[in-house]
């Protein structure tokens, strides 16, 4: 298992001792928050509220369901993702925290809860997974990303998942974000 942080050379965006590279961050500002999804979420617990950078508020799966959940985010300009980590809230059991994020590119609605259990994820932190640290992604698979599916298969024992925040960590893909470009007259 590879150690978030630990020194990784050859792998952008982390260098011995754990620190970052230069440029590299988080993507937060980049992410468009009215374009974010979760099928399963409880709605007193939404999705916005891992993004909301406040600690207290969290995203929950609907206990009258499972605790499962599939969230779509979408980036206002494309990104370079290094690394992601995901927080449970303060005071949360263990058990209810996510034993693993199966992570697709792109925004195929055609994935569903029984699709992601069995496709192949361009990330997958089964093996790996550890809350409240980076869990660094195969840097060349996540250039250009415009859009994620991010599948939580369940939580270590209860019957309901909640997650704090999900961050990202990386640069962005242009020198430029689109949405501030203005053109020229002349």
């Amino acid at each position: 298992m590879v150690q978030p942080g630990a020194g990784m050379p050859g792998l952008p965006g982390m260098e011995a001792g754990g620190e970052k590279a230069p440029g590299i961050g988080s993507l937060a500002e980049f992410i468009e928050k009215n374009s974010l999804e979760c099928l399963n979420q409880d709605n007193a617990h939404p999705v916005a509220n891992a993004f909301d950078g406040n600690p207290d508020t969290y995203l929950s799966s609907d206990t009258s369901t499972d605790d499962q959940l599939l969230i779509s985010v979408a980036f206002r300009s494309p990104v370079k993702i290094s690394a992601v980590k995901v927080t449970i809230p303060a005071g949360a059991a263990e058990d209810e925290a996510p034993t693993n994020l199966k992570i697709f590119l792109g925004n195929d609605n055609s994935i569903g809860f029984d699709e992601a259990e069995t496709r192949i994820a361009t990330a997958d932190f089964e093996e790996c997974m550890e809350i409240g640290k980076e869990m660094p992604v195969k840097y060349v698979k996540f250039q250009n990303v415009q859009a994620l599916r991010i599948f939580v298969p369940g939580s270590a024992g209860r019957d309901v998942t909640k997650i704090q925040s999900l961050q990202f960590f990386g640069t962005p893909a242009a020198a430029m974000d689109m949405k501030a470009w203005k053109p020229v007259k002349g």
